[in-house]
């Protein structure tokens, strides 16, 4: 079953939700499709987008991105976020962050203002 927060019950190919299984736990970690599939790369990266309507790398991005976007709530650094999150450094989670919403991370984070308790 995909785990999107448990909101979706859906059935998929085994294989595809053994990949969706190892980005949610480990998020951080560079799988490649070679690792990931039984069978030829090729054939894995349609399974995935078959199941999931997500080409299997955007999937890996977005797990990332908002892993990110968790992080920063804690660490208040992007560089810290973007690197626990699996991101090579800041500079590819920017790209990442812009190239998936439209705008560049930093307008979005300068502006907020955290609390501590």
């Amino acid at each position: 079953m995909l785990r999107y927060h448990g909101k979706l019950n859906l059935a998929l190919d085994p294989l595809v939700q053994t990949a969706i299984d190892l980005i949610y736990d480990e998020p951080d970690y560079n799988f490649s499709q070679e690792y990931l599939a039984d069978l030829s790369p090729f054939r894995f990266l349609h399974l995935f987008k078959q199941h999931t309507d997500v080409p299997y790398r955007r999937f890996r991005t977005w797990k990332r991105l908002f892993l990110a976007l968790e992080s920063l709530s804690a660490v208040d650094n992007m560089t810290i976020a973007a690197l626990d999150a699996g991101f090579a450094d800041a500079t590819h989670f920017s790209h990442s962050f812009r190239d998936s919403f439209g705008i560049n991370p930093a307008y979005v984070f300068r502006g907020i203002n955290r609390f501590e308790t």
